[in-house]
């Protein structure tokens, strides 16, 4: 059974400091909450978040790797690697910060790209930690998909298909993650048919709608068996 956020129930604000006058601001975080597939909650700070907050930049990496798609650099062209992506945020990033509980001024600009005042506020550490197991999520699910499929063009262009190039709808439909809505109508979407594991948001005023998961197992000229 999934655990219940409170958070996602008030209008929860964090103290920044203004890039102009550096006096303190209170900055609301946006309802744009999900609870990912591990369990954490996870907020992608709304359309305008950090690309590492919303999943941008490592779902435009996936789709560069799917397409064989290089760097460019000064002397010669790199391979991009999902695989070093996902050890630098498991062993660097979220090991270090799941064990100590806290954040460098590094982190809090890696992945919400704020001048926090208080960067180990409780709310803000379980936000940075819920970034980073999402993209661990995200990475790992496509990883397994890269090393089965016979054809990675097809496969990548099958998923944008499916879901209209919308990491949002990826998230939800093939990472097996559950958006929240709580602002207007308690709503939580899910593509999951175990609606037990939501009893502690039903008990709490919540309506569960499922939509179809992303499936690419029939694609028999695309995935290994």
């Amino acid at each position: 059974m999934l655990e219940f956020y409170s958070e996602i129930l008030t209008q929860n604000k964090i103290d920044i400091y203004s890039p102009f006058s550096r006096n303190k601001e209170e900055y609301i975080i946006p309802n744009s909450y999900y609870i990912n597939s591990k369990g954490y909650l996870f907020n992608t700070f709304g359309k305008d978040g950090h690309k590492e907050a919303n999943l941008i930049y490592t779902y435009n990496l996936i789709k560069d790797v799917f397409n064989d798609k290089k760097y460019v650099g000064l002397i010669s062209d790199t391979s991009i690697s999902l695989e070093d992506e996902l050890k630098k945020e498991e062993v660097k990033n979220y090991k270090r910060i799941l064990e100590n509980y806290c954040l460098s001024k590094e982190d809090i600009m890696n992945y919400i790209h704020m001048n926090i005042v208080f960067p180990n506020d409780p709310l803000v550490v379980k936000l940075v930690l819920g970034i980073i197991s999402s993209k661990i999520i995200v990475l790992k699910k496509f990883i397994e998909l890269k090393n089965n499929s016979y054809d990675k063009k097809k496969v990548i262009e099958e998923i944008i298909r499916k879901s209209n190039d919308d990491i949002n709808d990826i998230l939800v439909r093939y990472c097996g993650f559950h958006k929240i809505e709580s602002q207007i109508e308690k709503t939580i979407t899910t593509s999951s048919l175990d609606l037990n594991i939501f009893d502690n948001y039903i008990d709490n005023g919540f309506k569960i709608e499922t939509i179809p998961k992303i499936e690419l197992n029939n694609e028999k000229t695309l995935i290994k068996k």
